[in-house]
């Protein structure tokens, strides 16, 4: 095999920063399919920042990006999009490697990937002399004309237009005002989902870390109940700064419900030993179809009560070791 400064071999360098290019291309190229591989585009930058270091997966993505840079043709919202995931998937590499607990791993990845975000759009802002607000709302709308026109090329009908040309204000402003909890949301969840396909994989090359082990019998504090019915009392608020808030902190709220329903599904499916490609088939229905994630939110939700996967804190070293 052909030596490289890496731990990894020259296959191994060429075949990580394929994937990723790959799948930056195809996040950009292909509407459906897309979608998955933009969301899973941290899992190559995991494994190879646990298998090989730190260098071997900072190589691998910033090579993936710049033939994914060569191939768009310019520098675009795409582009810091495809290098902000590849970003989370190294920092969680790095906790992962460190054996960090998993609430830490994904709560310290997110909140960095969000910071280094708020900063750039900050500084976009200043540059462009709009502001961070103004910048990040034009963006919004944008994307708003952009998904109106692709209803009218898929020959969707008049009244539907109309309906969504008639409330695209709304959509804007709504969107505008839960965009950090989306935002935040998105990367926790993605994170998440990557962590259950990387622990196999992980797992499969040699590599068991304990925080990982735990993922499948992962629990949200029984007390965050609490702060959902807080939150949902807000929202009678008739200020609307309260009322906004409220809802940022009840889509977090969910989010951390619609991780503990992965992990029981997760907890199913190495209990019936699913094979990889169906879960990750699974895995990218429920991100394309979000309708679903209410079923999962409804799964965490109520395992705080029922105990869907009929553990207690006892056999959690067993079950997951």
């Amino acid at each position: 095999m052909t030596r490289t400064p890496f731990d990894a071999t020259a296959w191994d360098l060429i075949a990580g920063t394929a994937i990723i290019a790959l799948c930056c291309a195809a996040a950009v190229y292909l509407p459906v399919l897309g979608f998955v591989c933009f969301f899973l585009l941290p899992l190559p930058v995991i494994f190879y920042h646990v298998r090989f270091g730190a260098q071997t997966a900072f190589f691998v993505s910033v090579l993936g990006i710049l033939i994914f840079y060569g191939l768009t043709r310019g520098f675009n919202s795409d582009t810091i999009l495809m290098a902000g995931m590849l970003g989370h998937g190294f920092l969680l590499g790095k906790y992962v490697k460190r054996h960090t607990p998993i609430e830490k791993t994904i709560a310290y990845s997110t909140l960095t990937i969000l910071g280094a975000g708020f900063l750039f759009v900050v500084l976009a802002g200043n540059l462009a002399g709009t502001g961070a607000f103004s910048l990040v709302s034009e963006h919004i709308k944008k994307n708003l004309d952009v998904m109106i026109s692709l209803y009218k090329q898929v020959e969707t009908s008049d009244e539907m237009i109309r309906l969504l040309e008639a409330s695209v204000e709304k959509i804007h402003y709504a969107l505008l005002a839960i965009l950090p909890a989306l935002t935040a949301s998105m990367l926790a969840i993605a994170a998440w989902i990557n962590l259950l396909l990387g622990r196999i994989i992980l797992r499969a090359a040699g590599f068991h870390s304990p925080a990982l082990g735990h993922l499948n019998v992962w629990q949200a504090p029984d007390g965050l109940v609490w702060g959902v019915i807080g939150c949902g009392l807000f929202l009678l608020f008739p200020f609307q700064a309260p009322r906004v808030i409220a809802l940022n902190i009840l889509i977090v709220a969910m989010m951390v419900y619609l991780l503990q329903g992965f992990a029981i599904i997760s907890f199913y499916f190495d209990k019936k030993e699913v094979p990889l490609f169906i879960r990750v088939l699974v895995y990218g229905a429920l991100v394309i179809q979000q309708f679903l994630l209410l079923f999962v939110i409804g799964l965490g939700f109520f395992d705080t009560w029922f105990n869907l996967r009929r553990i207690n804190s006892g056999d959690k070293d067993q079950l997951s070791s």
